[in-house]
């Protein structure tokens, strides 16, 4: 079997010290900046509200110019910033989320690419055990999932290490929770960094 790869980076406009965020500032400067070094296209962190029709569209003609794309847009600004996640066991805050990602996917969808779900879907807490949190993520995440199948747009829903997440930790826990959920439209995203932590044979994986 043959694979193929392509390389991106990830950029935000703003960069927190602490975020693995390796380009920052404009977003058509960071593109030319990832074109020169060599790379296929970047990832963009932000809020959904960056995403004005016009800020899409200057992002898909600097990619066009540059035969540059956008590997994905990523939505874990939403949860970090607001502390508000798809599985928040308040309906009116966990609504909100929901049609917050929804306008990822709008944008996604403008610029052929897929939405990663990461720490968007929150943590468990004392008012959100296991068995609450579970039934919840499912609710938002069979919404979000038939809404980026209308849009054609995949979602990838991020692999992460214990230290940082309380599940959805290893491929195989994904994976199964995917699949026994059903969602047509969503897929894994590994990271190499949480696998090295949470996998013991990464290639297995």
């Amino acid at each position: 079997m043959e694979y193929g790869f392509k390389f991106g980076v990830s950029y935000a406009q703003e960069r927190p010290l602490t975020a693995p965020l390796p380009l920052c500032g404009d977003v058509c400067e960071a593109i030319c900046k990832a074109k020169k070094i060599g790379l296929d296209g970047i990832e963009i962190h932000g809020r959904e509200y960056e995403f004005t029709d016009g800020q899409v569209e200057r992002i898909k003609n600097c990619c066009r110019e540059k035969g540059m794309a956008v590997a994905a847009v990523v939505t874990g600004r939403l949860f970090n910033q607001t502390g508000i996640s798809i599985a928040e066991p308040e309906q009116t805050r966990r609504l909100w989320a929901v049609e917050q990602v929804k306008r990822y996917i709008d944008a996604a969808a403008a610029l052929d690419t897929n939405v990663v779900i990461g720490w968007v879907k929150g943590r468990f807490a004392a008012d959100n055990p296991p068995s609450l949190y579970f039934r919840l993520l499912t609710e938002s995440m069979k919404t979000l999932d038939a809404y980026a199948g209308e849009k054609g747009v995949g979602l990838v829903v991020e692999v992460i290490n214990r230290y940082e997440v309380d599940c959805f930790i290893t491929a195989e826990e994904t994976l199964d929770y995917i699949n026994r959920n059903k969602l047509e439209n969503t897929y894994l995203h590994l990271d190499t960094f949480h696998m090295n932590i949470e996998e013991t044979d990464m290639c297995k994986a």
